[in-house]
C-alpha cells in the first residue's frame, strides 16, 4: 500500500458507531476497503497500539517496527508495525471469518453492536477495538509461548530447590532436609484427600491445582506459592523427581495463558493525550468485563488482607473456611470460649467495616458477595500457623 492518504487523526476520531453499522450493512464484502470508515479506523487504533509504550518485549517487535509503510493518516504517516497488528487482527476474527471449529466470528460487528451509537473512535469505540487488537497480540503470542513461558517457570522452581528447606539427591530428585517442615501440610485437607493416594502423579496433580496463579502478572506464580507447592509434594510422597512434577505444573500454566487478562490500565482515548482508567470507560454489560472485573476485585481483595493481621486471619479461616465453632476455636488457641467469642465478634467487625469501606469506593466494579468470596479465597490459600499464647 504505497503514498495511500486517509482522512486525519481528528477526523477519524469523530467517527461514530453508527456510521461504521450503517457502512456494515451497505457493503456485503468481508473485506474492509481502505475507502471505508471501518479500514479507517481499525489503522489508526493500529497505528496507536504499534507506537505505545506496551509491548515493549521482544516477542512483539514486530508489531512496534516504527519504519514508514507509505500509508498516511492526513499528514502522520502509519507504521508498519500498525499493520503487522492489523493482520493478527483479521486473523483473529476482526471481519467476518470461519475460525477452525467452524464457527463463524464478527469481533468488529460485536463490538459495535455492543455500543452506543453515538459513541466514537476517540472514546469508547477506541478504546473497545484497541483492547480487543491488544488481546489479540497476547493470545497470537500465547500461541507459541506455553514453552518459553514454562521454561521460564521450570527455571524458578529448580532455583528455589537450591533454597532451604530442599536437598537435591541426584539428577532433578529432590527431598525435604527437616521433616518439621510438613507439619502444617500435614493438618491440611489437602493432605488427609492425597495421603493414601497410591501414585504420586494423582498427588502432584491435587496439590498442585490447589496452588492460586499470579493471574495479571508475568510470572504465572508467586515465589511463596513454588516454595510451598515444592514442600507440599515432598512431604506427601517423599523423594520426588522434578520433572514428572513439572509435567502437571504444565497443565496449570494453560490455565494461565488463556485467563491471566491485560493490565487494567489503558487510555479511553486512544489518542494518548487524556488519560483514564479503563475502569471508568467499560460499563459493566460489555464483554469485556469479567477478566478486568476480576482484577479489580482481586487487587481490593489484596489490600484488605494487609488490613489484618496473621492472628486475625488465622481466626477468620478458623471461623469461615473451616466452621468451627467459638469452642472449638478456643482449644486451638488455648482461650476461654467467651474470650474467644469476643475476639471473633471483633475481627468480625472489623471486616465488615473495611468491606464496607472497600465497596463504597469501588461500588461499580463489584458487589459485597464477590469481594467477601475472593477475600475468603485469598485466605483459603495462606498457609497459617495458630498464634502463640
Amino acid at each position: 500500500m504505497l503514498n495511500d492518504t486517509l482522512p486525519g487523526i481528528s477526523e477519524i476520531k469523530l467517527y461514530k458507531v453508527q456510521d461504521l453499522l450503517l457502512e456494515l450493512e451497505e457493503n456485503d464484502s468481508t473485506d474492509l476497503l481502505p475507502s471505508s470508515k471501518s479500514y479507517q479506523t481499525c489503522i489508526y487504533i493500529c497505528d496507536v497500539i504499534s507506537r505505545s509504550l506496551k509491548f515493549k518485549s521482544q516477542q512483539y517487535s514486530e508489531f512496534k517496527e516504527l519504519d514508514p509503510s507509505g500509508t498516511f493518516l492526513g499528514q502522520t504517516e502509519v507504521s508498519t508495525g500498525a499493520f503487522a497488528v492489523y493482520s493478527v487482527a483479521i486473523e483473529s476474527g476482526l471481519v467476518l471469518l470461519k475460525n477452525d471449529d467452524g464457527n463463524t466470528v464478527y469481533e468488529l460487528k460485536k463490538i459495535l453492536d455492543s455500543l452506543d451509537p453515538n459513541d466514537t473512535v476517540g472514546g469508547k469505540l477506541g478504546a473497545y477495538l484497541r483492547t480487543f487488537m491488544e488481546r489479540c497480540l497476547i493470545k497470537n503470542f500465547q500461541k507459541s509461548s506455553q514453552v518459553q513461558v514454562s521454561d521460564r517457570l521450570f527455571t524458578r522452581f529448580k532455583e528455589e530447590l537450591r533454597q532451604e528447606p530442599f536437598q537435591v539427591t541426584n539428577s532433578l530428585n529432590y527431598t525435604i532436609k527437616e521433616k518439621s517442615h510438613c507439619e502444617p501440610f500435614f493438618e491440611t485437607d489437602i493432605y488427609t484427600q492425597v495421603k493414601d493416594f497410591p501414585n504420586p502423579n494423582d498427588q502432584y496433580r491435587k496439590i498442585v491445582n490447589n496452588m492460586p496463579l499470579w493471574y495479571g502478572t508475568n510470572n504465572v506464580m508467586e515465589t511463596k506459592a513454588i516454595k510451598q507447592l515444592l514442600i507440599d509434594a515432598a512431604c506427601s510422597s517423599g523423594e520426588v523427581n522434578l520433572s514428572e512434577l513439572f509435567l502437571v505444573v504444565k497443565e496449570k500454566v494453560k490455565d494461565w495463558l488463556v485467563n491471566s487478562p491485560l493490565s487494567i490500565e489503558h487510555n479511553s482515548d486512544t489518542s494518548g493525550e487524556s488519560d483514564h482508567n479503563l475502569k471508568n470507560t467499560l460499563q459493566s454489560d460489555n464483554f469485556f468485563d469479567n477478566s478486568f472485573n476480576y482484577l479489580i476485585v482481586e487487587d481490593s481483595a489484596k489490600k484488605l488482607l494487609n488490613q489484618f493481621s496473621e492472628e486475625e486471619i488465622y481466626l477468620l479461616r478458623l471461623k469461615f473456611i473451616e466452621n468451627k465453632t467459638d469452642e472449638e476455636i478456643g482449644k486451638l488457641i488455648d482461650k476461654a470460649r467467651r474470650t474467644t467469642s469476643d475476639r471473633v465478634k471483633k475481627i468480625i467487625s472489623k471486616l465488615e467495616k473495611e468491606l464496607m469501606k472497600l465497596i463504597k469506593q469501588n461500588e461499580n466494579d463489584f458487589d459485597l458477595e464477590e469481594l467477601t468470596s475472593t477475600f475468603m479465597n485469598e485466605v483459603k490459600y495462606m498457609r497459617l500457623s495458630p498464634p502463640k499464647t
